[in-house]
């Protein structure tokens, strides 16, 4: 049995998810492969979609301009839309995936985070010999263009009038996203769905295009060798951070992305924790401008790929706090609690999953500034006694990468 798992990139959130999966099952004996657009990471069985860099400039121009050929039209139909909001992407691309020898060989195509790269138009008609696994690590697979809906509902019926569109040009670009993504799965029956969370799942459930699919709930799995408790004062003196004051982490890609909150983070630190002397806020992602909060010490380590000083990082914390407002799964509250540090986040998605109040971090009562600031002060206060052991043993337990790997092992043999 030949998997193949398609994935834009082999880096972000999802990518790793992906190639944790992968490694995983190359580790069960599995004949797992990993084909992606941007390759970034040198790991084995993980081909790039045009494998080797062309010695012609002319050429590896063209080859980027189809891959981003109908995310400048995307670009277009976005102009003025108010700032602020997710991406929102296409479903096409000039990219001949289905073509690729990976996918013709493979008995199960196994689509991961693929928007820029599947083309839904072309791909699921010249598959149709194929199982197909779809593992959710948003929502954009069944949405009319946005990545995640938070309170609208429109992608259970046609997506007119999108909430994300407001200022562009074209407000029902959505319902045409959508209905150009119906039209490609309509006589598609050889999908399974699979959902990190069980939020997801529901969603998934809930949706006019996916909902006629088998879905299936499987969390994220991670090597837990790769991610240890380290003594904090050794880390600290490593890192040049402070011994004796209480340390705030917060982890994204991008600093900049309203959807993981740090706006809301920075907004209650202002307002509870301004000049507070014995706070220091610690940060990991890349950034505009140059990070400043008046009156909260911060530290930014900037983008790190490296687990072992992600490891690091987490180990340095008293406590991650993470206010996404929407989350499939949260691969960094996994990290954080597999090195022994506590989590603090609102009640969405897989992270109200992942959070066992008091036992391995503090789940807010909603998702307001409010109820965050509750939160860490109850954290600060030490209403919880969190022992660093007992938070691991957890994650050990419930998202193992054997546990991972095997599950969905046993869904691929019951295609």
């Amino acid at each position: 049995m030949k998997i193949l798992h398609i994935s834009t990139s082999d880096d972000g959130g999802a990518g790793i998810a992906c190639i944790r999966l992968h490694q995983g099952l190359l580790e069960l004996g599995v004949d797992s492969k990993v084909l992606v657009f941007l390759k970034r990471r040198n790991i084995p069985e993980v081909y790039q979609f045009y494998e080797n860099k062309s010695s012609n400039y002319i050429l590896d121009k063209y080859r980027f301009f189809k891959f981003g050929f109908y995310e400048g039209i995307n670009r277009l139909m976005l102009l003025n839309r108010v700032k602020g909001n997710e991406i929102f992407t296409f479903p096409k691309s000039l990219i001949p995936l289905h073509n690729h020898p990976l996918v013709k060989e493979a008995d199960i195509v196994h689509l991961q985070w693929v928007s820029y790269f599947l083309n839904y138009g072309t791909f699921f008609k010249n598959i149709k010999n194929k199982k197909n696994i779809w593992t959710l690590h948003d929502m954009n697979p069944f949405t009319g263009g946005c990545h995640y809906a938070l309170d609208c509902r429109k992608f259970q019926n046609d997506c007119t009038d999108c909430p994300q569109l407001q200022g562009s040009i074209w407000s029902d670009y959505s319902k045409f996203i959508l209905d150009k993504k119906l039209k490609a799965l309509k006589d598609v029956n050889n999908i399974s769905v699979v959902s990190p969370s069980q939020w997801m799942m529901e969603e998934s459930k809930s949706s006019r295009l996916f909902g006629r699919f088998t879905n299936y709930f499987i969390p994220n799995g991670i090597d837990t060798d790769k991610y240890k408790i380290l003594d904090k004062i050794k880390v600290r003196d490593k890192l040049k951070l402070p011994r004796d004051r209480i340390i705030f982490l917060f982890v994204a890609d991008s600093l900049d992305r309203r959807l993981k909150g740090f706006g809301i983070l920075v907004n209650v630190l202002k307002k509870h924790f301004n000049n507070n002397k014995n706070i220091l806020l610690l940060t990991i992602g890349s950034q505009k401008n140059k990070l400043e909060i008046e009156g909260v010490d911060i530290i930014n380590l900037g983008y790190l790929s490296s687990e072992e000083k992600l490891n690091e990082a987490y180990s340095a914390a008293d406590v991650f706090i993470t206010p996404s407002l929407a989350e499939s799964f949260g691969n960094t509250v996994l990290e954080s609690m597999l090195c022994g540090t506590p989590v603090i986040g609102f009640p969405v998605g897989g992270v109200k999953e992942q959070i066992i109040n008091g036992k391995n971090g503090i789940l807010s009562i909603d998702i307001t500034e409010d109820a965050l600031a509750e939160s860490i002060n109850e954290f600060v206060n030490k209403k919880y006694i969190f022992e660093s052991n007992k938070i691991r043993e957890i994650s050990e337990k419930n998202y193992n990468l054997r546990q991972y790997a095997e599950k969905y092992l046993e869904i691929y043999k019951s295609q």
